[in-house]
């Protein structure tokens, strides 16, 4: 232990604190990673509709009581 602790304090302050940014900046990298890829992909429910159509969907939703975080947790379940 006393080996470790000399060999640190020859690396010096400024060379742990790069070697502390470089290591937060890999796992957060790895963690961005890993989120876009266990992320599911979400694709248009309705293409092609009319105004209208489109118009009767969103009141329907709208009565039913759904809303878009709903929709959401459907999609990643």
């Amino acid at each position: 232990m006393q080996g470790v602790l000399e060999f640190l304090k020859t690396l010096g302050a400024s060379r742990i604190a790069a070697m502390g940014a470089f290591t937060v900046a890999l796992v957060g990298f790895f963690a961005f990673l890993i989120l876009r890829v266990t992320a599911p992909r979400m694709t248009s429910l309705f293409t092609d509709l009319a105004f209208e159509d489109s118009a009767a969907v969103v009141l329907v939703e709208e009565k039913l009581g759904v809303t878009m975080t709903e929709i959401i947790k459907v999609e990643r379940a």
